[in-house]
């Protein structure tokens, strides 16, 4: 039987690099350059103390999904939102998708969050049956995931 521990931690900057292939399938076509550019630029205010970051997915030490985060500090009660996410695994493998979605809910509650919002990209719609739990009746905080659309050329968006 397959190994389906998954381990979550912090992507660290000597990894960035190793995560673009991942990013690259994710939900808004990005080069390298604006892969490292996004995540120096979401690391850096993560040092300084932000609330903010991108997680990283590991199983047998290989980074198999991430995404990037925000604890929104502009509203009360305070939202996680999660973008750029990405795994690599079979669609059809539900697994690594709900244990990604565990790992987005506890986040938000060690973060005091009362709920999580997960911007989607169109070609993971199909998460919008699966996820959503806007009255925390499965999870122990609110889920809300709605579609986002991304132009090809974007510049990679601040996350505040």
């Amino acid at each position: 039987m397959a190994q389906l521990t998954v381990d979550m931690a912090p992507l660290a900057k000597s990894e960035v690099d190793l995560a673009y292939p991942l990013i690259s399938l994710g939900d808004v076509p990005m080069s390298l350059d604006s892969w490292r550019s996004l995540a120096e630029q979401v690391l850096s205010r993560q040092e300084n103390g932000q609330p903010c970051g991108v997680m990283a997915a590991r199983r047998r030490g290989l980074i198999r999904g991430l995404f990037t985060y925000e604890v929104s500090t502009t509203v009360v009660p305070l939202i996680l939102c999660v973008g750029h996410l990405s795994v690599g695994e079979p669609l059809d493998s539900l697994v690594p998708w709900d244990r990604l979605l565990w790992s987005i809910v506890e986040l938000g509650q060690q973060n005091a969050c009362t709920a999580v919002h997960i911007g989607l990209p169109p070609e993971r719609s199909w998460l919008l049956e699966r996820w959503p739990d806007p009255e925390a009746l499965t999870n122990p905080i609110a889920v809300v995931c709605t579609i986002t659309r991304a132009a090809a050329n974007a510049t990679p968006p601040r996350l505040s």
